[in-house]
């Protein structure tokens, strides 16, 4: 019997006004990631980075609209970010 490791998207975003702000930047949060996947023993199967974009819509995020499609075809099995809100502000806007 094998264990078959977990596969992992990353994803991480950053936008405009958190860049103006000094916010946790995408190299942080991908670092904080990488380190959990190697931590717990996940394999990391992709990072999908939106930089610079907004949170309050998917509308022009291209990689979490790649991460979503993917997620579909089930090439992955979990996804992590560093916080729910690089995802969406509010959960019902990721719905």
């Amino acid at each position: 019997m094998t264990n078959k490791p977990v596969k992992v998207a990353i994803y991480a975003r950053v936008s405009t006004e958190d860049q103006a702000e000094q916010g946790y930047s995408i190299d942080a949060q991908l670092d904080t990631l990488r380190k959990y996947c190697g931590l717990y023993k996940k394999e990391v199967y992709k990072e999908y980075v939106d930089a610079g974009i907004s949170g309050k819509s998917i509308v022009g995020r291209y990689e979490l609209q790649q991460l979503l499609k993917e997620a579909e075809e089930r090439k992955f099995d979990e996804v992590i970010v560093w916080k729910f809100n690089r995802m969406a502000r509010k959960n019902i806007d990721f719905t």
